[in-house]
Order: C-alpha cells, then structure tokens, then sequence
C-alpha cells in the first residue's frame, strides 16, 4: 500500500549573511584579500596554486583582466558560504581557505 505525503513549501527565508560576509562594492574585496596574502608568504605557494586552478579560462581575453574565478563560481562560492549570493569574501575566508589548501596538500 502506498502513503501519499504531502509536505508544506519552506517559507523561511535564506539565513542571514555569515558575520564575515560583506557586501562591498567593486573589486576591493579582492584587494584585501590579496594584501593578506602577500603579508602571509607561508601561503603564497596554495595562493598561487588555487589562483592557477580557479581562474577563468582566457581571463586574459576580456576586463579586469585578472586571474579570478567566473562569476558564476563567485555567486555559488558566496551563497554557500554566506548565504548570499551577492556576499564578498572576508580577507580571514580567504587565508582559511588557502591554509586548508596547503594542509590539504600536504596530506596527499
């Protein structure tokens, strides 16, 4: 014999963005971030390595002209970790993710 459930739609809305998201305008996100980097050289190596891995292909071809991830990526990276689509990498995100890059590394 079959059950048929019914469930009711979620109406609760998307969480609040995590405490380290930020919604700045622009590319300045990315500048922070890369000057925590360069003030970090126990992680250039993982920056590098993650950079050459997630860049766009042909990011060279079009504005900015920089070795970023596609948008799309960017959007997806965001909602998942901030629950905001439209959220920016905070610079401790960022040098969180490349230590667990290079510890990830070294275990493999």
């Amino acid at each position: 014999m079959r059950v048929a459930v019914q469930s009711a739609p979620m109406e609760s809305p998307l969480p609040e963005p995590a405490v380290g998201a930020t919604t700045q305008s622009g590319r300045s996100w990315v500048l922070d971030a890369a000057w925590a980097v360069l003030a970090t050289p126990s992680l250039w190596p993982a920056a590098l390595r993650q950079l050459r891995r997630l860049a766009d292909p042909g990011w060279w071809r079009s504005p900015p002209r920089a070795p970023m991830p596609p948008p799309e990526y960017q959007r997806f990276r965001a909602l998942t970790a901030y629950g905001d689509p439209e959220g920016r990498m905070a610079r401790e995100d960022v040098l969180a993710y490349l230590r667990w890059c290079r510890d990830w590394e070294r275990v493999r």
